[in-house]
């Protein structure tokens, strides 16, 4: 709806600005590109921008905003339905408590006030701005809503199924469309909601982060290991609704408790995979800030020469896997991948007790596999599975407790964190079980320091343990982009140099980057790690020295390979970079 042509020619030959033979024949030229006349004087510089925005604000008692040089806060763009916004050609740009600063080409039509203000409850405040730039910024603002629809639509198109993607209680497979009337915002929140969590599982993420701040709300990603933004921003005014949203998808959590932090869970399908989410809530200054883990439980299904082991250290792992009792440790800091380690570790011991020695003929029952988690992360068959619960007196102890009069053979505790646990898990090896857990250290020397200082007496910490597995994750280069190492920095030819690599075997590589790694040269992670095997030479040495320092030095004259050491290995291998050996392990 631009200025009435008769109305500007008025105005501009009365001001004597340009002559009526002049605007006459702009007029015309303009009908015929397409171009309101204001636009094009403007274009062909007859007239510049602030001059005239000057003249009309004068002439109609009203202020002018250049859109071209303001910012436009989205949240107050979107207080006005996108069809309601092209009906009037108007861009609200600001807001305050009472009003709202919005942009018009006719800033003196009444009717269209009253309806906004009818329609926000806010005091409208016009301002002139040409009709272009109103065209220019409804496009940038209203793009970002078809953007998440055209997401989900692409999806769909791919083959990867997003019409089942969300099987939710609640009827998700609606066509997805974003609903320009603004008056639903639930609505909108459920289809936003649904094309995050799209998003998170078509790129591969292990977390989905929603963070709102003072003036934006984020989403973000975590892939491998690294955050990444979504492909599309969500306006700040569906913040709360969002998260009502998956509160109410977890069906645990409490919509209207915002002071509080909550946890839950959510089961979707995914490709026809059953995929879990693990949920939690925090309260912040600016609102409810939500992660989301996702848990595939097809992904965990992982055999363990996938993680990435060295063939000799893969062999010795199975070997103390296949013992009958004693306990092995895996530790790292949070998000080093212990908990998938302990879980293919029990998905190769499930195997191994289905081997008949006696023939094929004879069924054969699994072993007894009992686990305490804290949350149970994935479903194991034929393993049974405990859920900790603290806040009723359910501990890994008082499992640990529950376990040894269940008659099992092999036990998982989730994390040994306290001294009364390790040493429930010590006693329970000791009396014929295999126990497997994981200990925050960032080495296997330390793990084993870490539970004397937790006062667990020295003997049983020397006669129970059988394995230390000490891990970090490193992205792996991308195959699509992977290219030879062109120049291998003198640093890296010396550490080649101390584990007595030869020539022919070093192979490093680098990732240039393509579209399969969104440019980054890495795809996908894999693990480097250490492992501390005990034999009676160690056994003899702990009941003399607990502490780490001895006992790295007596496992590295012994021949024990670090992580540092297996991660050179994995440079050598053309498996990740230096850099990223460097970043996880320094």
């Amino acid at each position: 709806m631009a200025i009435h042509n008769t109305e500007l020619i008025k105005i501009l030959t009365k001001e004597n600005l340009v002559d009526a033979k002049t605007l006459e024949g702009l007029s015309i030229r303009a009908k015929q590109l397409g171009k309101s006349l204001e636009q094009l004087l403007i274009d062909t510089e007859i007239l510049p921008k602030d001059m005239f925005l000057k003249l009309l604000s004068e002439k109609w008692d009203v202020k002018s905003i250049d859109l071209d040089t303001a910012e436009i806060d989205p949240e107050a763009a979107r207080l006005i339905p996108e069809t309601v916004a092209r009906r009037y050609q108007i861009l609200p740009f600001a807001k305050s408590d009472t009003e709202l600063f919005t942009a018009m080409t006719r800033p003196w039509d009444l009717t269209a006030i009253e309806d906004l203000t009818l329609r926000t409850n806010y005091r409208i405040r016009p301002f002139f701005a040409l009709p272009a730039n109103i065209e220019i910024g409804l496009k940038s603002i209203f793009t970002q809503d078809s953007k998440i629809a055209d997401y989900i639509t692409n999806i769909a198109s791919s083959g990867v199924g997003a019409e089942s993607a969300l099987k939710e209680q609640d009827d998700i497979r609606e066509e997805i469309t974003m609903d320009r009337s603004g008056a639903d915002d639930e609505k909108q929140a459920r289809k936003v909601t649904n094309a995050i969590i799209l998003e998170g599982l078509s790129r591969g993420a292990s977390d989905i982060h929603i963070e709102p701040f003072e003036t934006s709300f984020l989403i973000r990603y975590r892939i491998d290991g690294h955050l990444h933004k979504s492909s599309f921003s969500v306006p700040k005014l569906l913040a709360n609704a969002i998260i009502a949203r998956i509160k109410i998808l977890s069906k645990t959590m409490d919509i209207t408790e915002k002071r509080l932090p909550q946890d839950g869970r959510i089961q979707v399908t995914f490709q026809n995979r059953p995929i879990e989410f693990r949920v939690n809530t925090v309260p912040t200054a600016y609102g409810e800030s939500c992660v989301m883990r996702i848990l595939d439980r097809s992904s965990i299904k992982v055999d363990l020469p996938k993680l990435g082991f060295l063939p000799d250290t893969l062999e010795t792992l199975k070997s103390i896997l296949t013992k009958p009792y004693g306990i092995i440790l895996v530790s790292g800091p949070t998000g080093s991948g212990k908990s998938t380690t302990l879980y293919s570790c029990l998905n190769f011991l499930i195997q191994d007790s289905k081997k008949n020695p006696e023939g094929k003929d004879k069924e054969v029952t699994p072993k007894k596999i009992l686990t305490a988690e804290n949350p149970v992360e994935y479903d194991l068959a034929e393993v049974v599975q405990l859920n900790i619960n603290p806040d009723i007196g359910l501990n890994f102890a008082e499992a640990m407790r529950a376990f040894l009069r269940q008659d099992p053979d092999i036990i998982m505790v989730g994390e040994i964190r306290d001294r009364e646990t390790a040493q429930i898990a010590m006693e329970a090896a000791m009396t014929g079980h295999l126990v497997l857990s994981t200990i925050h250290t960032n080495d296997s020397a330390t793990s084993v320091s870490r539970l004397a200082e937790m006062q667990v007496p020295t003997y049983l910490i020397a006669s129970t343990i059988e394995g230390v597995l000490a891990q970090r994750l490193v992205r792996t280069i991308c195959p699509n982009c992977s290219e030879p190492l062109r120049k291998t920095p003198q640093r890296l030819k010396e550490e080649f140099d101390k584990l007595n690599i030869p020539e022919e075997e070093r192979n490093p590589r680098i990732g240039r980057g393509c579209k399969e790694c969104g440019d980054s040269g890495y795809k996908g992670r894999s693990g480097i790690y250490e492992l501390l095997i005990m034999d009676q030479e160690i056994r003899d040495s702990l009941l003399e020295n607990v502490s780490a320092g001895p006992l790295k030095k007596t496992l590295e004259a012994k021949g024990m390979r670090t992580i540092w050491q297996d991660g050179i290995l994995k440079v050598a291998n053309g498996k990740t970079t230096y850099e990223e050996i460097l970043r996880v392990s320094q």
